[in-house]
């Protein structure tokens, strides 16, 4: 492994330790959500409803923006990885690493009863495309000055709800 790729492999590890730390902090963080798909009230499992949506649907942020593209390590001296799927591929691949199938949440919508969550396909590397770029940018984010200057961040959630790529993000 060269030097270039060892800091990224280090860097990768110390961002894996702040985003364990996010992940086990209180409702009161900066995680990603979109306006109102957190209930205002603990909600019963028992009281949420799956509706599973066919076919396609349309994204509009797949990971290749130039946001997400400035989260990308170096291929070479003057050429970043063109995805963040890629980097891991080349930089420190895991033993498995397939573009398997899985879901995308859609829309939440809340009421007094209850809830129901809307679901469509996806695919792995759509979301590690996004999420996994967005988590690295927000905890680095964190470690050099706090969490307001994640662009990622900001152009996911300005972008119609409908229309965002996997962004299944926690």
């Amino acid at each position: 492994m060269t030097g270039r790729a060892t800091a990224s492999v280090d860097l990768r590890s110390r961002l894996r330790g702040v985003l364990r730390e996010l992940a086990t902090a209180t409702r009161e963080t900066a995680l990603l959500t979109a306006p109102g798909w957190m209930p205002a009230r603990p909600v019963e499992l028992v009281d949420v409803d799956l509706t599973w949506v066919e076919g396609p649907q349309p994204t509009t942020i797949d990971g290749a923006e130039a946001e997400a593209q400035a989260l990308c390590p170096l291929r070479t001296a003057r050429y970043r990885f063109d995805r963040y799927t890629s980097a891991i591929r080349y930089v420190d691949t895991p033993a498995l690493f397939e573009n398997r199938p899985s879901y995308r949440l859609l829309d939440v919508s809340w009421s007094e009863s209850g809830g129901r969550l809307h679901f469509g396909l996806a695919a792995y590397f759509d979301k590690l495309d996004i999420c996994e770029a967005v988590g690295h940018e927000y905890a680095a984010a964190v470690i050099a000055s706090g969490p307001d200057g994640a662009p990622s961040r900001r152009s996911i959630w300005s972008t119609p709800r409908a229309t965002r790529g996997s962004a299944s993000i926690a």
